[in-house]
């Protein structure tokens, strides 16, 4: 991500044109990536946010090479001996740790949910490609079995993308 990027409101959902003219409110938020080693200046005008990106950053290179749990675990403990936000974990070792596994829980959804949708878009996307082969091809006079085995459908697929098609076509 970029050390710094504008996100708007509106961008977040989507709404059905209506045609309908009129104001509309946005909200601009101005986001600043704290990952550490990135926004270096700002990060060095505030020493807790500091060492809440090199905690994250513990974390995340920990869970590289060990369960999420024990990596939080591990970034807790060290942080405290280095002094990194040492009284907070201290007090709330607890809460920090419940925070961190939700948190971390929480960013692997959201991959996941990413690598879904690509994947799925991926598939959509081919089975469009597929469509508009076989419909082509059809188009070009190949009998259907022929267009079966070329597209690799069953004979069924093929008369349903057929079928679909000339009846989107008549009114």
């Amino acid at each position: 991500m970029p050390e710094q990027w504008e996100m708007k409101l509106s961008e977040s959902y989507s709404r059905p044109e209506t045609g309908e003219k009129g104001s509309m409110l946005e909200l601009t938020v101005h986001v600043f990536n704290i990952n550490f080693g990135k926004n270096k200046k700002l990060l060095d005008t505030c020493q807790k946010l500091k060492e809440y990106a090199q905690y994250v950053d513990r974390i995340r290179r920990y869970a590289k090479e060990m369960p999420p749990k024990e990596a939080i675990e591990r970034a807790i403990t060290e942080c405290i001996k280095e002094g990194i936000l040492s009284d907070f974990l201290k007090k709330n070792r607890a809460e920090a740790l419940e925070m961190s596994w939700y948190e971390y829980n929480e960013e692997l959804h959201l991959k996941s949910e990413r690598q879904i949708a690509y994947e799925e878009g991926i598939e959509h996307g081919m089975e469009q490609g597929d469509i508009k082969y076989i419909l082509r091809m059809h188009k070009n006079g190949y009998p259907l079995s022929k267009i079966a085995q070329i597209a690799d459908k069953t004979l069924e697929e093929v008369r349903a993308v057929i079928d679909k098609e000339e009846s989107a076509l008549i009114p």
